[in-house]
C-alpha cells in the first residue's frame, strides 16, 4: 500500500492502491493513450541484464484502464497482449500519429540496448486474441557496435500528419534530445528534474543561454532521482514524477506558481525503484479521482492507483 509523505496540506488525496501486476522484466516505463471510449491503453516496458547469456532482454506489455461500464466507481485493467522477444526496453512513448480511435490504432516507438528504434502496435487475431505487431525498426549507429538507445522523442502532433518525426538519444553523445516535459497550455511552461531529486517549473522567457537553480519559478523535493516527469494532461495543472528511490509523488502547479505536494508518495515496498508514471484516467468532476500508473524496476511491478 501507499506510505504515507511528510509536509502534505491538510485535505491532501488519499491515495489507494487498486491493481498491481508482476511484469516480466525489470520495468521502467508506463505509457497511456487516451482511447475514443473514455479508457487508455497502457504500456509497460522493461529492460533485464541476463548474466547468464550477457545479453540485455526487453518486453513491452499492453493493458486496457477503463471503467467497469456498471456505473460504479470501481474499474476495470485487463491484460490485453504481451511480448517478450525484445532486446532490453530503456524507453517507449506513444506516437501523436492516429489512425483512428481504436485499440489498434496507437503505434508506441520502442528505444533498445541493441541500437535500435522500432514502432509497434497491438493488433487484433483471429478468434479475437491480441498481440504486439512490429511495424518498422530501423538501426542507430555502427552496426558491428551499436550505441544503447537511452530515449526517445515525437516531433509534431497529430495534425501534423503524416510528417511527424521522432528523436532519439543515445549513450555514445552522438545524438542528444532535448526531452524537458511542457506544460499542456502553457507554451512557455517546461518542468525539469534530475538525480538531484529536485523538481523544477520554468518559464523559458525568464532563461537565457545559461541558468541556475534559482532562476527557476518553482522548485520541490522529490524524495529520489527525477527519471520521468507527466504533466495531468488537458489541464497542466498536476506534475506527476517518477521518482526512482522516492517512488511515484503527485504536486499541483498553482496559479500563484508553487508546486504543492498532493498526495502520499506511491512506493512498491521494498527495493522499489520507480521509473514510469504516467496517467491513466482523468476524474470528470472534482468529486471523483485520477488514475494513475506506475511501475518499479527490481519489483518487476505494474501498479494502478487512484488518487
Amino acid at each position: 500500500m501507499a506510505s504515507a509523505s511528510g509536509g502534505l496540506p491538510s485535505g491532501a488525496k488519499r491515495v489507494t492502491q487498486r491493481w498491481h501486476h508482476a511484469t516480466p522484466r525489470c520495468a521502467d516505463s508506463v505509457e497511456a493513450l487516451s482511447l475514443a471510449d473514455g479508457s487508455s491503453l497502457v504500456a509497460v516496458a522493461g529492460y533485464e541484464l541476463n548474466k547468464e547469456t550477457d545479453t540485455r532482454e526487453g518486453a513491452i506489455e499492453a493493458f486496457i484502464v477503463g471503467g467497469s461500464g456498471s456505473g460504479e466507481p470501481a474499474f476495470d485493467v485487463q491484460a490485453i497482449a504481451s511480448e517478450t522477444s525484445l532486446a532490453g526496453v530503456l524507453d517507449a512513448k506513444w506516437s501523436p500519429l492516429r489512425a483512428g480511435p481504436g485499440v489498434g490504432q496507437g503505434i508506441l516507438g520502442v528505444a533498445s540496448a541493441d541500437g535500435s528504434l522500432s514502432a509497434w502496435a497491438v493488433v487484433e487475431e483471429a478468434g479475437g486474441s491480441r498481440k504486439w505487431s512490429k511495424l518498422a525498426e530501423a538501426g542507430l549507429g555502427d552496426p558491428a557496435d551499436p550505441p544503447i538507445v537511452l530515449s526517445l522523442a515525437w516531433a509534431g502532433t497529430a495534425s501534423d500528419a503524416p510528417s511527424c518525426e521522432v528523436a532519439a538519444s543515445r549513450r555514445d553523445g552522438l545524438i542528444s534530445v532535448l526531452a524537458c516535459q511542457w506544460n499542456p497550455v502553457s507554451e512557455f511552461t517546461v518542468a525539469t528534474g534530475g538525480y538531484d531529486g529536485v523538481l523544477r517549473v520554468w518559464d523559458t522567457r525568464k532563461t537565457g543561454s545559461s541558468v541556475s537553480g534559482d532562476d527557476c519559478l518553482a522548485a520541490a523535493e522529490t524524495g529520489g532521482g527525477v527519471w520521468r516527469i507527466k504533466w495531468r494532461p488537458g489541464s497542466g495543472d498536476a506534475i506527476l514524477t517518477a521518482s526512482m528511490r522516492g517512488g511515484a509523488r503527485l504536486f499541483a502547479w498553482a496559479e500563484e506558481q508553487r508546486l504543492v505536494p498532493t498526495a502520499s508518495t506511491l512506493v512498491h515496498g521494498a527495493e522499489s525503484l520507480t521509473y514510469g508514471a504516467d496517467w491513466l484516467l482523468l476524474a470528470a468532476g472534482a468529486a471523483e479521482e485520477d488514475t494513475i500508473g506506475t511501475c518499479s524496476f527490481y519489483n518487476n511491478e505494474f501498479r494502478v492507483w487512484t488518487a
